[in-house]
């Protein structure tokens, strides 16, 4: 927000709701934040939130949307702790992007060598910054082992299609004596096969849907990802896709075999009698799903592994048990910082009178989050103007550690 500009606000639906009851003429009223006046100028809708940064692990759920304070009077333009969105054009390359702003980083260094020098610009897309590394692998492994489930589930589909085809061997000879192409009979078989694939892939939708809700409905309100989860048009043509693949490919075997055997030869045998091909193909499916089960099974036990050892890991030499914390923003129009220390006191005094605390203090923010970077001098060290290292810093009282 530039200087002289009107104050303006923008609610989220949580503070629409909860404060001001859900009334729609609330546009355009004013309301008291850090002791300013603010016009309301509109409503986010319910499930607007910020992308989380720090690769997900920072999200944050605001109930006020207010301008940033730019130019004289406002922030300090030392500060480091902005995130910039954009939105590229259509036709815009990241590369191209990239390269804008490492010029754009290198004509700062320049202009200003103290301030700007040890940092640059980088451009990504959002996704890579929302989704940690970690989980990315954590959602291939899971895709790999449903891979492997459906496989399962393929293989015996095939075989219970193939003993079918088996004890249907004399009735596809009488039809084929009385004039009934191969082609048609073959169209039979995979027809089957493909509602078969069909119907399973419903089912499978209509389960995920189902789970989906009771995930989203069981997740902690405040966990990222879990309320965007859903069904979208992407989804359903994949299922479409692996649904039709898997009934062509699991029934087009069965077909096959069904017009191996001659017409005669078939006619001669008994109804549920069945070719040495027959039984090799069942054997080779049968083998397939056990391997697949067994390599399903020592992932399994793999995965359970590893979450036990990070269960049981060491913290890093601080325990999250029996700890609670909570967030205090104290407005800066109101109070000054003796007035912000002396709070602080008196907070502590209070809570660390309370019955069952064993300790209490106050600090920027807890073990591994909530760090803030600064530039810092070792003593005796001469320090070089356009070379100032930085260091995370977590501002803490005593009783900290």
């Amino acid at each position: 927000m530039q200087p002289g500009r009107a104050r303006v606000a923008i609610l989220s639906d949580a503070l629409f709701r909860s404060r001001f009851g859900g009334d729609p003429q609330v546009v355009g009223k004013t309301l008291l934040a850090n002791g300013s006046e603010h016009e309301i100028v509109g409503v986010l809708p319910p499930r607007f939130d910020l992308p989380a940064m720090g690769e997900g692990f920072d999200q944050n759920y605001p109930k006020l949307w207010v301008p940033v304070r730019v130019g004289a009077g406002g922030h300090d333009e030392s500060h480091r702790h902005f995130f910039v969105f954009g939105r590229l054009k259509r036709d815009a390359a990241l590369a191209q992007a990239r390269a804008e702003m490492t010029v754009i980083a290198s004509r700062l260094v320049e202009t200003d060598p103290k301030l700007n020098t040890g940092f640059g610009a980088n451009v990504f897309p959002l996704a890579e910054e929302d989704v940690s590394p970690a989980l990315r692998r954590g959602l291939l492994v899971l895709e790999a082992a449903v891979g492997f489930v459906l496989l399962i589930a393929c293989a015996n589909v095939a075989n219970l299609l193939l003993a079918r085809a088996v004890g249907r061997e004399r009735e596809v000879a009488i039809r084929t004596a009385l004039g009934a192409s191969r082609a048609r009979m073959i169209r039979q078989t995979l027809t089957e096969s493909l509602l078969l694939s069909g119907l399973g892939g419903a089912a499978g939708l209509l389960l995920a849907f189902w789970g989906l809700r009771v995930v989203a409905a069981a997740a902690p309100s405040n966990t990222h990802g879990f309320q965007e989860l859903r069904l979208d048009l992407p989804v359903l043509g994949f299922t479409l896709l692996v649904a039709a693949l898997a009934g062509l490919l699991f029934g087009l075997a069965p077909a096959l075999h069904t017009f191996r055997q001659g017409v005669s030869e078939a006619l001669s045998r008994g109804v549920r009698s069945g070719g040495g091909s027959s039984n090799r193909l069942r054997s080779a499916l049968i083998v397939a799903e056990v391997a697949l089960s067994m390599m399903l099974l020592a992932g399994a036990g793999l995965m359970t592994r590893s979450l036990n050892t990070l269960l049981s890991a060491d913290r890093q030499g601080f325990r999250p048990d029996h700890v609670l914390k909570m967030r205090i923003a104290l407005p800066e129009a109101k109070y000054s910082k003796p007035q912000t220390f002396l709070f602080g006191d008196r907070l502590l005094e209070s809570v660390r009178a309370l019955p069952g605390v064993r300790a209490a203090t106050l600090a920027q923010g807890v073990p591994m989050q909530d760090l803030a970077m600064g530039p810092y001098r070792l003593e005796g060290v001469p320090e070089r103007p356009n070379d100032q290292p930085t260091v995370c810093l977590s501002g803490i009282r005593e009783g900290y550690f």
